[in-house]
């Protein structure tokens, strides 16, 4: 009996491992397909094949494919636009991780943005903020590889005369990781001798999504954000966004990529915000419910002022 049940296995393994060979296989054709053509539709084919039998870092494949990274073509700034979400929670402690999951399955991939790498942050970020009056100055945030000092710039106003291109939140930014006490203890003296004073507190719990666009292979981060706001002499409250963020593009594979292209990104980026409002007000978790989405021009900074 032993003899039998260990030749089932054994033929089992063998046929199983044929037709994972066969699978990978597949997958790497239709990625060298998508190589050769560059189009649209190869690139859907080869995403669908991807989402069956990995699931996650379809990006990262694509870079492989010509040994390329994730390339940016404004080095140092920031592209986002926000949403303000309006919601019925069912608890003090919402998992956002659902209300975005729930928006990603709503998202057909015929609208022309591919999700990828979805992320849940179990344990909520720390972000202190110094500020000159409207202008934030500096951002602290707590991680587990010590302090990220964010030094944010002035905001730029986008006028390209597209709908809404108003929304678009234009800046530098500069990030310096792995801060240690004294990093941080130095920039505080700094930015205090600038002018910039103590706001507040922002507790992030947050989960993010990467969105690719089919057309142009730009990158751009979506985040869920239900946030803890604590002012001084003030009783904390909440607030609840949801951003999307330029990231970069994937390099050469993409023919209607535009370098150097601000209307490309306010486009992609209006897109984007405009089919996740449309899709996040049917949302509806075992957390709550999202009643209404609309784009706004509050930073996380404004919460505090």
């Amino acid at each position: 009996m032993g003899g039998y049940n260990d030749n089932y296995r054994s033929d089992y393994s063998r046929k199983e491992a044929k037709e994972r060979k066969l699978r990978k296989e597949k997958l790497n054709l239709l990625f060298q397909n998508f190589s050769k053509k560059r189009d649209e539709s190869s690139l859907i084919l080869v995403y669908k094949e991807f989402q069956k039998q990995i699931g996650h870092n379809f990006v990262g494949e694509l870079l492989k494919l010509d040994n390329k990274k994730l390339e940016k073509d404004f080095p140092g700034a920031e592209y986002e636009i926000k949403m303000r979400v309006n919601a019925d929670f069912n608890s003090d402690n919402p998992d956002q991780f659902y209300f975005l999951d729930s928006i990603r399955e709503k998202i057909s991939i015929s609208k022309g943005f591919l999700p990828d790498n979805l992320e849940a942050y179990r344990r909520p970020s720390e972000n202190f903020y110094y500020g000159r009056g409207n202008e934030d100055i500096l951002v602290i945030m707590s991680g587990i590889e010590g302090y990220i000092l964010k030094k944010k710039g002035v905001l730029e106003n986008i006028s390209l005369g597209i709908k809404n291109d108003e929304f678009i939140f234009k800046r530098s930014e500069h990030l310096k990781r792995k801060c240690s006490q004294e990093d941080v203890f130095k920039a505080i003296q700094k930015v205090t001798l600038e002018g910039a004073e103590y706001k507040g507190k922002i507790l992030r719990n947050r989960s993010r999504i990467d969105y690719l666009s089919t057309e142009t292979g730009r990158l751009y981060e979506v985040v869920f954000d239900i946030c803890d706001i604590i002012k001084p002499k003030n009783k904390p409250f909440k607030k609840t966004q949801i951003e999307a963020e330029y990231l970069g593009h994937v390099p050469d594979l993409f023919k209607k990529f535009q370098q150097g292209s601000e209307r490309q990104i306010t486009l992609e980026l209006l897109a984007l915000s405009d089919i996740l409002m449309t899709v996040a007000k049917k949302v509806e978790t075992h957390c709550g419910r999202i009643k209404s989405v609309v784009l706004t021009k509050e930073r996380k900074y404004d919460f505090l002022i």
